[in-house]
């Protein structure tokens, strides 16, 4: 029932939207100092891997002026990109409006989703050429609109389709990457040294939440996979990292962890998005669940170790070379289902602290013999 009232939906939608005026076919204005806004309104980890279309513009584009907009909690992350020259915060639809319409070229909605909010947002700020996916209809919205391709591929390799209407050559260069300012990492350090973690450690950061609850590994695995490594390198120092939504799940993992090891520390909402990258800039090793602070140790070169279970594997993978990237999935016949909630949970559950420390202990060796 549910499927057919969307389908209904869409279908009114699509007749509806119809019935609007379409933008003028755009023209990108020739000139050197385009200005250029990129809106990027959801979550962590789809700004994180978007994070190659800023530099793929500042190549094609050296002189533009590039803003990004983005959400407040956001913003923090990306704010030492040098190829923006501004970060902007999304305060709610009608004061961007104001904020923004008439400023910019081009602007670029990077959605690849039915979503109406930032399409619309786009075609009230009036430039004269704009760029945004045609999913249900919402390419009405746009100059220039894009069909994603139906082929199987990760996300960062839809960032040639939305830019294509550019006739940019992109070749290369779609991995994702993160820029901490020196600032926040020697903020990061003082924060660790005050929980008795020195630069000199090797530093685990450990990622036991996700958006929802059918993508976290049980919270007992994780306690005990820490008490495992634990064990066995005694030296190495755990770093438990967590949006203040989480703040339960982390506690609960912290106090079990008292009876096993001393060496580690909680962090559990207190930082902002910029905070917490500098915290995964000082650590050798991140270990977690498919989610956006997984892109965020990937995109900062750190090795991870990660789990996948209702998340389509070839849209979500870490990116990174195989052998430093670990990815521990089930291959089951309900998975990826994508769902949100599951009452079996059997594509995490079956995967045990046991076989994911045997699998991690060479990694971990070698990580630890290079520091």
């Amino acid at each position: 029932m549910k499927e057919l009232t969307k389908r209904i939906y869409f279908l009114l939608r699509a007749g509806a939207l119809r019935l609007l005026p379409r933008p003028a076919k755009g023209t990108l204005p020739e000139r050197e100092d385009l200005r250029i806004l990129v809106i990027r309104l959801d979550r962590l980890g789809d700004l994180i891997l978007s994070t190659p279309v800023f530099r793929i513009l500042r190549n094609s584009f050296p002189k533009a002026v590039i803003h990004a907009l983005v959400t407040e909690a956001n913003a923090d992350l990306i704010g030492g990109d040098p190829n923006l020259n501004a970060v902007l915060t999304y305060k709610g639809f009608n004061p961007a409006r104001a904020a923004l319409r008439d400023r910019y070229d081009l602007v670029i909605d990077l959605i690849n989703s039915h979503e109406l909010k930032t399409a619309l947002l786009t075609r009230s700020l009036n430039a004269p050429y704009s760029i945004g996916f045609d999913v249900k209809s919402r390419g009405v919205f746009f100059t220039d609109p894009v069909r994603p391709s139906a082929q199987r591929k990760h996300f960062v390799e839809f960032i040639p389709d939305i830019l294509s209407p550019l006739g940019l050559s992109i070749e290369k260069g779609l991995e994702p990457r993160l820029y901490v300012k020196d600032a926040q990492i020697k903020a990061g350090a003082s924060f660790l040294s005050l929980k008795g973690i020195e630069t000199r450690d090797f530093v685990i950061s450990i990622h036991p939440g996700g958006f929802y609850a059918s993508q976290r590994w049980p919270r007992e695995y994780f306690a005990g996979l820490i008490g495992m490594i634990n064990a066995y390198r005694p030296k190495a120092k755990f770093l438990l990292l967590g949006s203040a939504i989480e703040r339960r799940l982390i506690d609960d993992i912290f106090r079990s962890l008292e009876y096993t090891t001393a060496n580690s520390t909680a962090v559990r909402g207190e930082n902002g998005t910029g905070a917490v990258a500098a915290l995964l800039s000082l650590s050798g090793l991140f270990i977690g669940n498919n989610s956006g602070l997984l892109h965020a140790a990937a995109a900062l070169k750190v090795p991870t170790v990660s789990f996948m279970g209702p998340t389509v594997p070839w849209l979500w993978r870490p990116r990174g070379p195989a052998e430093r990237n670990i990815v521990f999935r089930k291959e089951l016949l309900c998975s990826p289902c994508n769902k949100g909630q599951c009452a079996e949970h059997s594509c995490m559950r079956s995967i045990t602290p046991g076989e994911v420390f045997a699998a991690l202990k060479p990694l971990l060796d070698r990580l630890m013999e290079e520091a």
